[in-house]
């Protein structure tokens, strides 16, 4: 398929700007899979996410993983978060494949977590977070088939006690997104997270970080908004060269029978608001389909 940022852009190109993250709890997993059953099975996680990725294959530029909530089942949840990488891969092989693990150790280590997201599950991305420093960042860096999201600027309230901290004239996450930009980007292999609630710095980050690919959540139920999102983030050099990512919204967009069907028509909605946005931008070379609604119809938030 090519290399990361080969994979990037054709979804871009296609107008999959939709990332659709698994975060599985137990409190997701719809009433009419489970039953009555007070426990929640491994069983009934793999029903609940398989039946989520056929609606949303079409739709989803990404597909995130967060290994947090399987590492907290054990060794027979990493197991199932092999075999969904493995799922994916064969229903969506366009798609951006991501493990968000957050991890970045001394090197000898790194390789040990390079090993597990892009050999075991065959992942093509990883989340990083870049404290360690470029040197021991280099078993994620040096095949410009596997991508890193580098952690930037996040959208948790707390994120401010040490991102937000300066040296010099700059924040700590503008200081982050330069070296990204000008010396861990050899490869042209990767990205950086930014949340949504904070478009004013998303702009900021976008003047020193042009050509590089953006992971941003936080759009919806943390507070972010998808037009000042969209805005921010669009590069004069490159266009709209990023995923808007959605977990909660897309995994439990609707407890009903037609929760998977929901799931891919949250994605479809999060694609389509994007194209209406850029075209009112002046980016007219996003086409937009006649069956949809006008550029000036905004759907809810997501």
């Amino acid at each position: 398929m090519g290399t990361f940022i080969d994979k990037v852009k054709r979804n871009i190109a296609a107008g999959r700007y939709a990332s659709a993250g698994f975060d599985p709890r137990d409190a997701m997993i719809p009433d009419c899979l489970r039953g009555d059953r007070a426990d929640v099975t491994l069983a009934d996680w793999r029903n609940f996410m398989t039946r989520l990725i056929p609606p949303s294959v079409p739709h989803a530029g990404q597909f995130k993983l967060n290994w947090a909530f399987f590492l907290s089942r054990g060794s027979r949840g990493l197991a199932l978060l092999e075999d969904l990488c493995g799922v994916i891969k064969q229903a969506a092989p366009h798609a951006v494949l991501t493990i968000d693990m957050k991890v970045g150790d001394i090197s000898d280590s790194n390789h040990g977590y390079v090993n597990f997201a892009f050999d075991i599950c065959g992942a093509d991305a990883i989340t990083v977070h870049p404290y360690m420093g470029r040197e021991a960042m280099k078993p994620f860096l040096e095949d410009p088939d596997k991508g890193v999201f580098v952690l930037c600027r996040t959208s948790n309230p707390s994120g401010e006690e040490f991102q937000g901290t300066f040296k010099d004239k700059d924040p700590l996450f503008m200081q982050v997104a330069r070296n990204v930009a000008e010396f861990w980007n050899t490869n042209h292999n990767c990205g950086l997270v930014i949340g949504a609630t904070r478009p004013d710095e998303l702009t900021r980050i976008r003047t020193i970080a042009p050509v590089i690919p953006l992971l941003i959540p936080g759009i919806g139920k943390q507070g972010g908004s998808l037009r000042d999102s969209v805005t921010a983030a669009v590069s004069q050099e490159r266009g709209a060269l990023f995923f808007l990512h959605q977990s909660s919204s897309f995994m439990h967009a609707s407890v009903g029978e037609e929760f998977a069907q929901a799931a891919g028509t949250a994605l479809e909605i999060a694609n389509i608001d994007v194209r209406h946005l850029l075209s009112r931008l002046g980016r007219r070379s996003i086409e937009i389909p006649p069956s949809e609604p006008p550029p000036d119809e905004i759907s809810r938030d997501w």
